[in-house]
């Protein structure tokens, strides 16, 4: 909570919704400007398919961009410094926000997430995920995962003895830290191991499976623009085929009790 300041709590989930929204577009502006390849991802994707815009119960916007894109997105907004949205830097140890996606985030509202038994600070947010350049052989993919999961491992540790240590394990912090960084310039060798316009295929590690993340390439360079919530975002001309291989029938709504928010965390208004 931030002390001195007035914060308005957002609790309904369409209220939520439009204090991300605009992060989005901030996104989308940018990257239209620097001719930055992007797609909507995951529920946001759906979302825009099936119901113009958010899925009704969804609290988050997800898209996905070729690794060379996304670290241009980063440095870009890093030199902007803007007053309205911020960085979470995926690459920043200092941060204390280690992982292998960034947020934009609006900086007039607060967010406090509870992701496991420790807090992150920061504001309605877009995640984005990077997309890496991958072989063509499945064993060395299969390889490649094993050790981003290692790295990952390593990385945890060192944000659970941040954030999870209010006491004993706080104390530690010092001892994690040279394995994240190892960890860290570990990751970023495997991200860009295959140079992503030169390969056929690519995938996001932070997903559920090789057999669903795992994507041709060429996707990114032929995009169209679909209605999201009245704006005109990115996404794959190849959205069906897409979509079928991480969800079989997109088209389809969930059980009612699957019908709820993925995520746990307290918005607030500035």
């Amino acid at each position: 909570m931030k002390r001195g300041i007035y914060m308005e709590l957002v609790e309904n989930i369409r209220d939520k919704q439009n204090l991300m929204l605009p992060v989005m577009v901030f996104i989308d502006k940018i990257c239209r400007e620097h001719n930055l390849r992007y797609s909507l991802a995951y529920g946001t994707l759906i979302g825009a398919i099936r119901h113009k815009g958010f899925i009704p119960w969804d609290d988050d916007i997800d898209i996905i961009m070729p690794r060379p894109d996304y670290e241009k997105l980063q440095n870009i907004i890093k030199a902007m410094d803007s007053d309205e949205f911020g960085l979470m830097d995926s690459n920043d140890l200092d941060s204390f926000y280690v992982t292998r996606m960034a947020k934009v985030y609006n900086k007039k509202t607060y967010l406090k997430e509870f992701p496991h038994k420790y807090v992150l600070e920061y504001g309605a947010f877009v995640d984005i995920f990077a997309v890496n350049g991958m072989p063509d052989d499945i064993e060395e993919i299969k390889k490649m995962e094993k050790d981003i999961f290692i790295c990952s491992r390593c990385l945890h540790m060192y944000i659970s003895s941040i954030y999870r240590i209010r006491g004993k394990r706080k104390k530690f912090t010092w001892f994690f830290k040279p394995f994240a960084k190892w960890a860290l310039n570990k990751s970023n060798k495997i991200f860009n191991r295959y140079d992503f316009d030169s390969s056929k295929y690519a995938m996001n590690f932070e997903g559920d499976s090789i057999e669903k993340e795992l994507i041709e390439a060429d996707l990114f360079n032929h995009l169209i623009d679909v209605e999201f919530e009245g704006h005109q975002f990115k996404v794959f001309e190849q959205y069906d085929s897409y979509l079928k291989q991480m969800y079989g029938d997109y088209m389809q709504l969930p059980p009612i009790e699957e019908q709820e928010p993925h995520h746990s965390f307290d918005l607030y208004r500035l």
